[in-house]
């Protein structure tokens, strides 16, 4: 069985015939577009039909666009040094910016039209795309000038997505020297949670040590790369008149502060409650002092299960079915005709992510798979994202940009049903080390996430007077540990080098994606809830509240299933069932009698 995906869906290669005639599409379409806005946009005659036949050639370009970017990214994502993915996705990043100009010059031309509204109500390619439309007049008050608004989208290219490849490619070569059993070995750093699980704690602590000194390979890399990246964003919220980045995030996010403050402040509220769970896990493992941060993610109780690949499909597949059948044909789908990049290799990046494909409707997965059960949990995560791309697929490609937050609502909600069914699977025996995991990572998105909110915001405080060497940025990880896992952790093994293995930091386009996993587990909680009242009726609500995502704001979208996401009350509700669960688990922890 292959376990590499499959992009031949897209093209058979860089050379292939049709990739070459989408890249002389692409490159045609500057003209195309820009000869259209020059002989129609100088007066406000016809205005309707006007408006439609520029959304008409922006679906199509943006869809050939995606299509090109899709094969491009997807290949260096799993082989770095990819010469001809890395020179393609520079080229294909310049065409679109290329078309810029001519979508400043539509923006500019919907700003000044008087009788929009009465134009939307009379087309129905215009009311598809009322949210869209709507919004470009909303974000006007932070458009800059034209010519500043192209210098920007040409100078990010060899700016923050420049440093985000360089990042990105630098971090998926790096290499762990270990010496184990009188054995020195040199593995992928992605490849190091494959390693057999030992209970030696010296043996822990070297493998910890030896991560960090690969890290710290590459520190001086990433820290300037996040430099350049965090810089820029500075100047550019400057230049568009926020007060911070946040502001700007909170604003692309279509979020407001109150929903952000009632979100951040609940779960502060909580953290001592949450933090019992890191006590309790530190007892089980034999630790005083609270839990070294790399054994965080460790198994405890009885239960260290392994999961074949296609173990993990099973699993995966049974959970889903009983959600839903929609659910399960999609993941099947998935799997039968290899939208997954399952095992880890050099030369592929890190971590794990879904790209969604608008153009071909499907999606690819990515995760660096090694057995545990938290890979099994990740699989279903992502392909939660690609069901979410399912509903969207059949909506304009304008309309299929959801914001960071709820973007992460169906991948947490597919990680509750895949729960619900393990559940079900365990014995009592095993029911220890299941709790742990189960818990593990609803605290980690919400403890660890306070951690990485914390760290961007001191990093761009900072940020603003100087730019931070290595160290600074490693005192501000710990700090940022420190003042979200408490007591929780053993403050002699925090972990100062996270800045660099999480990907998200080196988004210029994606500031602080971090609360954003909070917003989607707590919501995703709330909204399980919801299901588990109401059955198969929640279904087409569920997929309804998906489709909606990309052209509502948050709150409205919330209110779909009568949910008040400004409200502490609701954020509460779904922080007691993790503390409920924490209960459980010490509770059975103290009868194992540790």
């Amino acid at each position: 069985m292959d376990n590499t995906w499959s992009l031949k869906e897209l093209y058979d290669g860089f050379n292939c015939k049709e990739f070459k005639n989408d890249l002389d599409e692409l490159s045609r379409g500057y003209n195309v577009m820009q000869d259209f806005v020059t002989n129609n946009f100088y007066n406000y005659e016809n205005t309707t039909s006007k408006i439609e036949k520029y959304l008409d050639y922006y679906i199509k370009y943006s869809e050939i666009a995606a299509k090109l970017r899709g094969f491009a990214f997807l290949s260096l994502a799993t082989d770095s040094k990819n010469s001809d993915a890395s020179a393609n996705l520079s080229k294909i990043g310049d065409l679109v910016s290329s078309l810029t100009e001519s979508r400043i010059a539509f923006q500019n031309y919907i700003i000044n039209y008087d009788d929009l509204s009465k134009s939307i109500e009379e087309s129905s390619i215009l009311k598809e795309h009322e949210f869209y439309l709507n919004e470009i007049v909303e974000a006007s008050q932070h458009q800059l000038s034209d010519k500043e608004e192209i210098l920007i989208s040409k100078m990010k290219l060899t700016g923050s997505s420049a440093w985000s490849q360089l990042q990105g490619k630098v971090s998926s070569q790096a290499m762990v020297e270990l010496e184990e059993n009188g054995q020195k070995t040199c593995i992928p750093i992605t490849a190091l949670s494959q390693l057999p699980s030992t209970e030696d704690k010296k043996v822990k602590i070297n493998r910890f040590k030896a991560e960090c000194k690969a890290y710290d390979k590459y520190a001086d890399i990433s820290a300037a790369c996040l430099n350049s990246i965090k810089g820029e964003v500075i100047t550019i919220a400057n230049l568009r008149g926020y007060q911070s980045p946040i502001d700007m995030t909170l604003n692309d996010c279509r979020m407001d502060r109150e929903t952000l403050d009632a979100l951040i402040g609940s779960i502060e509220e909580y953290l001592p409650k949450l933090r019992k769970y890191y006590k309790v896990k530190a007892k089980l493992l034999k630790y005083d002092n609270g839990l070294p941060y790399f054994d965080i993610t460790a198994n405890v109780g009885n239960s260290n299960k392994k999961y074949s690949i296609e173990e993990a499909k099973g699993t995966v597949l049974k959970a889903f079915r009983g959600f839903s059948e929609e659910l399960y044909l999609f993941a099947k789908n998935a799997f039968d005709n290899r939208w997954v990049d399952f095992e880890p290799r050099q030369g592929k990046r890190s971590g794990a992510f879904c790209s969604g494909v608008y153009p071909i409707k499907q999606s690819r997965v990515l995760t660096n798979f090694n057995g545990g059960i938290k890979d099994v949990n990740t699989i279903a995560h992502e392909l939660g994202h690609g069901f979410h791309g399912k509903q969207l697929s059949t909506e304009s490609i304008l309309n299929n940009s959801y914001p960071m937050p709820l973007a992460e609502t169906a991948s947490t909600f597919c990680e509750q049903v895949l729960k619900g069914e393990l559940v079900k699977e365990i014995s009592k025996e095993e029911k220890l080390s299941f709790l742990s995991f189960s818990i593990l990572s609803a605290v980690a998105v919400t403890v660890d996430i306070l951690s990485r909110y914390y760290f961007e915001t001191e990093f761009f405080e900072r940020r603003k007077d100087h730019t931070l060497s290595v160290e600074e940025i490693k005192e501000i990880m710990i700090d940022a540990q420190k003042k979200s896992y408490g007591d929780g952790l053993d403050s002699k093994y925090l972990n100062p080098y996270m800045w660099l293995n999480k990907v998200h930091y080196y988004y210029a386009e994606r500031n602080f994606y971090n609360f954003p996993y909070a917003f989607g587990l707590l919501f995703s909680l709330g909204l399980h809830s919801i299901y588990e009242k109401k059955g198969e009726a929640f279904l087409t609500e569920y997929n309804n509240l998906l489709k909606a995502t990309g052209k509502m704001k948050i709150a409205d979208v919330c209110k779909l299933v009568g949910v008040d996401v400004r409200s502490k009350d609701f954020w509460r509700m779904s922080l007691d069932k993790i503390v409920k669960s924490i209960d459980e688990f010490e509770k059975l922890a103290n009868e194992y009698k540790c």
